[in-house]
């Protein structure tokens, strides 16, 4: 998977690699948390993208872009339109799905 410079990401797989024998990305990722793709890793692991994070500082920013998967960013302009229409007409039924 790709992702582009800004997007928001979140973390799915914050566990330590277990073909490495140190284990950085234990206390540095953290499954659920969103994330900023800074761009793409200058190397790839094991012939597998990888991407830079802007909240990782440290030498190893790099990570596997299988560990993430983009974040779900709701427009507040869709909320806003809903809740201007419901204002508009207040005593209007809203449908109900069952």
């Amino acid at each position: 998977m790709t992702f582009r410079v800004g997007q928001k990401v979140v973390c799915i797989d914050d566990a330590p690699d277990a073909q490495r024998r140190w284990v950085f990305v234990r206390g540095v990722l953290k499954a659920g948390r969103t994330y900023t793709c800074a761009g793409p890793g200058s190397k790839t692991y094991h012939d597998v993208p990888t991407i830079v994070l802007e909240e990782v500082e440290n030498d190893l920013r790099a990570f596997r872009a299988s560990r993430f998967r983009p974040a779900i960013e709701r427009s507040t302009q869709t909320g806003m339109a809903i809740l201007k229409k419901i204002a508009a007409n207040p005593t209007k039924k809203i449908r109900e799905k069952v």
